[in-house]
């Protein structure tokens, strides 16, 4: 698929799980890039350009999940700048994509009207030992609130530099959401996740994922210990934004 191909649909701003039927053990890729012409799926999963898959796509506690076969565009080796992925075409058999997403898009609205008037800013935390992380993550945080414009400060954002210092700071202060890096000296983001689900927090935090997956595993794993949605680093501005948003249904 060319360049300019890619571009024909206009991006839908969500960020999906995508799992893989013929693969049980491969789960919880994301979308990088959605629209109603087919979408890129950030992946270790490896294919040849026309090759036909499936894939199954969901929003937790959003929309129930939706299986649909897809072909394999384009493919995007790893690179400093971003992770491999896919690219895939939505396959003309699959109707109930657009369906999908027309969809997708009612649920997010009907969510953002039912959301109650905050008097306090939902509270975030931070976590990971790159300082510039640190800074990148709240420079999406603003572009997060961005998206909801009109409401003025919707998100408090406290940091941290380890796990340890993490879990402190969340039994004295419960957040809405987590965001962690995997791999942190001492206490690593599994072990977090793992001691944040045990604990009875409320409300019960989102945890969101940004790391490089060093292991073939780290992803599987950190759905399993609780986290709700994982982003490969480097990950885009704008895909930590609307995964902030979504999980916080601002």
């Amino acid at each position: 698929m060319a360049g300019e191909e890619r571009r024909i649909d206009p991006r839908f701003p969500m960020v999906l799980q995508v799992a893989w039927p013929q693969d049980p053990g491969q789960i919880a890729d994301c979308t990088e890039n959605l629209s109603r012409g087919g979408l890129f799926v950030q992946t270790e999963v490896t294919a040849e350009i026309g090759e036909p898959v499936r894939l199954r796509l969901s929003f937790p506690e959003l929309l129930a999940p939706m299986e649909m076969e897809a072909v394999v565009a384009w493919i995007r080796p790893a690179s400093p700048h971003a992770p491999a992925g896919l690219g895939v075409r939505v396959a003309d058999k699959n109707p109930g994509y657009r369906a999908y997403l027309e969809r997708l898009a009612q649920a997010a609205a009907g969510t953002l009207r039912q959301r109650p008037k905050r008097d306090t800013p939902y509270r975030m935390l931070i976590v990971d030992d790159n300082r510039l992380c640190l800074e990148i993550y709240q420079d999406a945080v603003r572009a997060a609130e961005d998206l909801a414009p009109g409401e003025g400060r919707l998100i408090e954002v406290r940091v941290a530099v380890r796990g340890q210092q993490a879990l402190e700071m969340l039994h004295e202060r419960p957040a809405e959401l987590v965001m962690t890096d995997l791999n942190m000296p001492g206490m690593g983001g599994l072990e977090l996740i793992r001691r944040v689900r045990k604990l009875a927090l409320q409300p019960r935090p989102a945890i969101l994922v940004v790391s490089s997956f060093a292991a073939p595993d780290d992803r599987q794993e950190a759905v399993q210990a609780g986290a709700d949605a994982c982003l490969s680093k480097p990950a885009k501005l704008v895909d930590i934004a609307s995964t902030v948003r979504a999980l916080l249904s601002l």
